[in-house]
């Protein structure tokens, strides 16, 4: 309002000045432009009050912000003893065949658990050897074996075992007995002596299953 007041009195003033100083001999034509120009620089000072007066108004009011809700009924949480917990007991993992079968392995022949073949050679587990009359159960390239207490351990029983490279007498696992095997290739292993044939030379009947 105050720029207003000043600009309007100051444009009078000028305009004033103007009209009062025209020389007497001046046209009308003279008073127009004066009371023109005027006019103009009044409007220009108006504009200007009206944007003072927009940025001095009062800003918009604000609608205020509900404090967050803290829920107070929470019920408190609930501990168990864990004496008064049972146990779920762990399902066993199940063992999955390699190779199983049935091999005649004869005196001073070898025998492989993972192929299930008989004269292997370099791949051999087992090797049923004589030795001045003396038969042996002689693991070979790096297979070993566990005699135990001959009874069926499975692949349970044959993955805790312990293991021997060192040559067992046949008449150590007569016929019936269990015996495991880890194979050349690192498998578990377990065969049964099925028999021992009396011909000669003798002939040792294995049934045999290797677990992957």
């Amino acid at each position: 309002m105050t720029r207003r007041f000043i600009s309007t009195a100051l444009v009078s003033s000028l305009v004033l000045t103007s009209v009062t100083s025209v020389p007497a001999q001046a046209d009308e034509e003279d008073v127009l432009k004066a009371l023109l120009v005027g006019a103009v620089i009044a409007g220009i000072a108006n504009a200007l009050d009206d944007d003072d007066d927009e940025a001095s108004a009062d800003p918009a009011p604000v609608d205020p912000v509900d404090p967050p809700v803290i829920a107070t009924d929470v019920p408190p949480p609930i501990l168990i003893d864990p004496s008064v917990l049972t146990p779920v007991p762990l399902l066993p993992i199940l063992p999955v065949t390699h190779s199983t079968d049935i091999l005649d392995v004869p005196q001073t022949w070898t025998a492989d658990f993972d192929a299930g073949s008989v004269g292997a050679g370099d791949d051999a587990d087992i090797w049923f050897e004589a030795d001045n009359g003396t038969r042996y159960l002689h693991p070979r390239n790096g297979a070993k074996i566990s005699v135990g207490d001959r009874s069926n351990r499975g692949y349970a029983g044959c993955s805790t075992a312990r293991y021997s490279s060192t040559r067992v007498q046949a008449h150590a696992v007569p016929v019936g007995s269990y015996v495991c095997m880890k194979t050349s290739e690192g498998r578990v292993s377990q065969f049964r002596v099925n028999d021992y044939t009396d011909a000669s030379p003798m002939t040792m009947r294995v049934g045999y299953t290797t677990w992957r």
